[in-house]
């Protein structure tokens, strides 16, 4: 009597562990969570056996080089093309901070026969201030630098160096960066995102339809987003995962509408979404601008 007794008590154990468990299952797991990125913890993790670059942050010159095409027969359409490339260094002791990082404006860019290869004039007004995400890893802070490049068109013939290269670089810096998760942010479409976060720091994030076939729709092929103003300063990677919380991976491009305003199209891979999306944004609540100048003479041609 005894054994069966325990045999009963036993069975009515491993039953309840057996329904706890079903019920979890049907329970979805909690939203991912990223600890706290205090400027010690991400400056040992990134840094970890590797020399930082020293001293103020700063544009170094890197190289030079020239493209000139000869076509003995006739040149396709459009005619031989002529550019002069110029490859700079961005580095300095803040580079593992570096979270946004814009294109080389080039103010002044003449040679010593005096003609003028660019100007300020010749950048419209939103490239003067555009910056792309760039988070600092262990690649760049290995190399020391992230390289930049600029295509010009080509100096004279009778050119032997470049008398001036002026201009700048409009860098972003943040030391942390923090989580919030946006419920089916296709509910959004033809607005903006609405967070509390989003609207204290200003940032506008609209759910477009470029090509105009989602409309009431509820499967996806992708989902385009349109960051306005400083928005892409704070933006340091977006996510997104189903309704049980499993990632679905997906592929970032830049893309441009009929009208030319850039977005980003984001394409999981091997599947669709759908109206149980979750999109986890991570974002830098705190973030400093910065616009490197930069200026070299006598600089030699290839």
């Amino acid at each position: 009597m005894r054994r069966l007794f325990i045999i009963a008590v036993g069975f009515l154990v491993i039953s309840g562990a057996s329904t706890a468990l079903a019920q979890g299952q049907a329970q979805p797991r909690p939203a991912p969570q990223e600890a706290p990125e205090t400027e010690k913890s991400r400056v040992e993790r990134l840094s970890e056996g590797i020399e930082l670059p020293t001293g103020p942050m700063r544009v170094e010159l890197w190289a030079v080089s020239e493209r000139r095409d000869y076509y003995k027969l006739d040149p396709p359409a459009g005619g031989p093309h002529f550019s002069l490339m110029l490859r700079t260094r961005l580095t300095g002791e803040r580079l593992i901070y570096l979270s946004g990082c814009g294109d080389l404006i080039l103010e002044k860019m003449v040679d010593d026969t005096g003609k003028v290869l660019k100007s300020i004039d010749d950048y419209q007004p939103d490239e003067l201030t555009k910056v792309k995400s760039l988070r600092s890893g262990k690649t760049m802070l290995r190399l020391g630098f992230a390289a930049q490049a600029a295509s010009v068109e080509a100096s004279s013939r009778k050119a032997s160096k470049l008398d001036l290269i002026k201009g700048y670089v409009n860098v972003v810096y943040a030391e942390k960066s923090e989580v919030i998760m946006i419920d089916n942010p296709f509910q959004y479409m033809g607005g903006y995102i609405k967070h509390p976060v989003l609207e204290k720091l200003g940032m506008k994030i609209k759910v477009i339809d470029p090509e105009g076939k989602y409309a009431d729709k509820r499967v996806f092929a992708g989902i385009a987003l349109q960051y306005e103003g400083d928005t892409t300063k704070h933006i340091r990677k977006v996510d997104f995962y189903d309704s049980w919380l499993k990632p679905m991976y997906a592929r970032e491009r830049s893309m441009k509408t009929p009208e030319g305003a850039e977005y980003s199209m984001f394409n999981p891979v091997g599947g669709k979404m759908d109206c149980d999306v979750q999109m986890l944004l991570r974002y830098y609540p705190v973030i400093e601008e910065e616009r490197i100048p930069f200026e070299f003479t006598d600089v030699q041609l290839p």
